[in-house]
């Protein structure tokens, strides 16, 4: 019983943290503050964002899949917004 809430308690924090590091890029597309904060459709928003299909939010909950797409879109999010930290 422990062990599920030790998981429920780290998706919030997942989620808090996702929320913090990207409302800044909702509200400079001109979107509202509780897009970021809904947990499947602030995905959707921002692969529209990105100008990617939108059959990539589902590819973003396969295990193995996640791994190649997170960086993609980070380095389109980068792209998008020009700012690059090296």
């Amino acid at each position: 019983m422990l062990l599920n809430y030790n998981i429920l308690l780290f998706l919030i924090i997942i989620k808090i943290l996702y929320f913090l590091g990207t409302y800044n890029l909702y509200l400079k597309n001109g979107r509202n503050l509780f897009v970021a904060v809904i947990p499947i459709y602030n995905l959707i928003i921002l692969i529209k964002i990105l100008n990617r299909p939108i059959w990539w939010s589902i590819l973003l909950y396969i295990p193995i899949i996640f791994f190649f797409i997170y960086p993609i879109l980070g380095l389109d999010i980068i792209k998008i917004f020009e700012k690059c930290y090296y």
